[in-house]
């Protein structure tokens, strides 16, 4: 029995080491990569950051910040393209933010036994689109404004509070595409080149 028993057992044991060996499938990225280009009837596409924090904003609420900031830049450049015409298209990035809010828990013994929520992550987006002439001279627009957020779960570590911000940019970002092609539509539908 033991001459069955043990070949069956190390290729039971390989296989689950295989497995662990493997990795996990990434997430499709939320930078829009796998969605159309919006493609305007401009002669130039600009994109500006003007996002800012108040001056006693902590280390990391600046960091996870100033990434998000980076990955919807990086999304719009990907994005918002110029199909040839008189003007341009302005991106302006008016608002990124990625913010862990401490809540209340419960105190004393009875908070000893429970697990309740720490805190909040709360990520918001403001993106505004402007057609200009020429001149300069504003001929549309568009806002995309997008709000989202997560618990933290009490007792959670740095890294895994990281995770959980990287995941609600992640769906922050899906929304925000979303939101942009619904917001081009509806109020700038006819700068867009079909």
């Amino acid at each position: 029995m033991t001459d069955r028993f043990l070949p069956r057992l190390m290729l039971f044991l390989a296989g689950l080491l295989l497995a662990a060996c493997t990795t996990t499938p990434q997430r499709q990225s939320g930078d829009g990569g796998r969605r159309d280009p919006l493609v305007f009837s401009v002669a130039a596409v600009e994109v500006v950051d003007n996002s800012t924090l108040p001056a006693d904003t902590d280390f990391i609420t600046k960091r996870r910040s100033a990434e998000l900031a980076r990955r919807v830049e990086a999304a719009l450049r990907q994005r918002l393209r110029a199909g040839g015409g008189p003007g341009t298209l302005r991106a302006v990035i008016e608002k990124a933010v990625l913010t862990e809010r401490p809540v209340e828990t419960t105190p004393g013994i009875a908070g000893f036994f429970l697990r309740e929520t720490e805190a909040m992550l709360e990520a918001s987006l403001t993106v505004r689109l402007s057609i200009l002439d020429e001149g300069g001279f504003q001929r549309a627009f568009a806002r995309v404004k997008v709000e989202r957020s997560r618990p933290v779960p009490e007792g959670t570590t740095v890294a895994g509070r990281d995770g959980l911000a990287r995941g609600l940019a992640e769906d922050l970002l899906e929304q925000f595409q979303e939101a942009l092609e619904q917001s081009v539509e509806d109020n700038l539908a006819a700068f867009l080149q079909l």
